[in-house]
């Protein structure tokens, strides 16, 4: 063999085992199968999200990334993903795996029992009875038909207050701040109607027993209520206006004349005694299903019902109510596995003293799909153009997620279905930006759409 053929010969197998090589880096670069087809490596993701920082809605901000690739069982980002930011309304994520796995079936509805012509009753924070949201409610339909006896409300043992940690206290009248309680009416809040001079309220109760006041000078709102009572003051409106505004629950004593003026009988409220769930002569009277309860807490982020999930959990596990037991419970036992430890001091992330990192929110992502059905946990979040997702439109179906927000606060984490067949699990956190809200969501919207696309 002549010195030409010979190097020729192992020039050509050279240049097979260096592109064999070349595309073994590709595929790990990538942690795809062939059968994915080709991706784009982590370092181009990572040189397009720096790119993408850079814009102006993100100046003086602190940015948190984490993302995981389910289908190649990789990490392809993290960004600060260690450190700690406020989660806002990303906290309902670990509500949501805690009533998923606590809950069962149904809501706790009512614990009652019968006694000759008296009904014991007691409630059990479940936060459905008599809300508009739902049209079939096995515990409420119970006790409309219950007609003749005299009902006596007793209260459970409850260590929460009405608010939870580091809530602001002037919201107390805001419709997204209703306090908790372990017998709730009609979402705590009273639902209102203005025209001109007239109101309608559901309940009724407060308008028919004078805790309603006209006030014709303009107002900050057609209705506010005063911090220490049940007294609303009405301003008159020129187009029709709908509200929706929480009372003051009174330690249990206003839930019973609310039901009292729902059911047209009497109802006693005795705070000194209570139901236990294991007397055999106590029952336990589910109210509506579970994931339907869900499915409106993830949809429009519904603080109350992440608050009452909480606590409706911690019943049926303690007998007690104890917000901060359970949570102490589920990172404990549930979730003793979360890349660092967080602060969670509430159900629905009201409170600025929340911390969690983007790691910790993909882990319990995670776990939700690897403990249930992934078609049950897409179905309780909004896809694009959906709930609070509803700016993404031509995401839908590639995005399942949950948004969060308080001033200067925001995030973003969940799921996206790439169009190369991966599901990519993410958490971007974002505190102390300055830009418009409206902006920032759009630019991380433009980000995830070049996720879908290339990834």
């Amino acid at each position: 063999m002549s010195f030409y053929v010979y190097t020729s010969f192992y020039s050509k197998r050279l240049r097979i085992i260096f592109l064999l090589f070349i595309g073994c880096y590709c595929l790990i670069d990538t942690g795809c199968s062939p059968r994915y087809g080709t991706a784009i490596g982590r370092g181009r993701i990572q040189h397009v999200t720096r790119q993408w920082l850079r814009d102006s809605v993100f100046r003086g901000a602190q940015v948190g990334i984490s993302i995981s690739d389910l289908t190649c069982r990789r990490n392809i980002m993290q960004y600060h993903s260690k450190q700690y930011f406020n989660p806002a309304s990303n906290t309902k994520l670990f509500t949501l795996f805690t009533g998923l796995h606590l809950l069962g079936d149904s809501t706790t509805g009512i614990l009652y029992s019968d006694k000759q012509d008296t009904l014991f009753i007691q409630g059990t924070a479940d936060p459905s009875l008599f809300h508009p949201d739902f049209a079939v409610q096995h515990a409420v339909n119970f006790l409309l038909k219950d007609t003749h006896r005299v009902i006596v409300l007793f209260n459970p043992v409850n260590r929460n207050a009405v608010w939870g940690p580091g809530w602001a206290w002037n919201d107390y009248a805001e419709d997204y701040q209703p306090e908790r309680s372990t017998l709730p009416l009609y979402g705590n809040v009273v639902w209102c109607t203005v025209y001109d001079h007239q109101v309608q309220m559901l309940p009724a109760y407060f308008l028919q027993t004078g805790l309603v006041k006209w006030d014709t000078t303009t107002g900050p709102a057609q209705i506010t209520r005063l911090p220490e009572e049940n007294l609303f003051i009405v301003h008159p409106a020129a187009d029709t206006v709908h509200i929706q505004i929480p009372y003051r629950v009174m330690q249990g004593g206003v839930s019973a004349a609310l039901l009292s003026d729902t059911l047209h009988k009497p109802v006693l409220f005795d705070p000194e005694r209570q139901l236990f769930p294991d007397d055999q002569q106590v029952r336990w009277l589910a109210n509506v299903p579970a994931d339907s309860l869900f499915r409106h807490m993830m949809f429009r982020s519904d603080n109350f019902y992440a608050e009452q999930t909480l606590m409706m959990c911690s019943y049926r596990l303690f007998d007690t109510i104890d917000s901060r037991r359970m949570i102490q419970f589920v990172l404990d036992s549930l979730l003793p596995g979360l890349p660092q430890p967080p602060r969670w001091v509430d159900g629905s992330g009201l409170s600025r003293l929340n911390l969690f990192t983007p790691d910790d929110i993909v882990y319990v992502l995670k776990k939700l799909l690897s403990d249930f059905p992934r078609a049950r946990i897409f179905s309780l979040l909004p896809t694009g153009g959906s709930g609070t997702l509803s700016r993404y439109p031509d995401l839908r179906g590639r995005i399942y997620a949950k948004t969060g927000s308080l001033s200067n606060q925001a995030a973003l984490s969940g799921y996206l279905l790439t169009r190369r067949g991966h599901t990519l699990v993410f958490s971007i956190l974002v505190g102390n930006y300055v830009s418009s809200p409206a902006q920032l969501r759009n630019r991380m919207g433009d980000w995830l759409r070049w996720l879908v696309e290339h990834y």
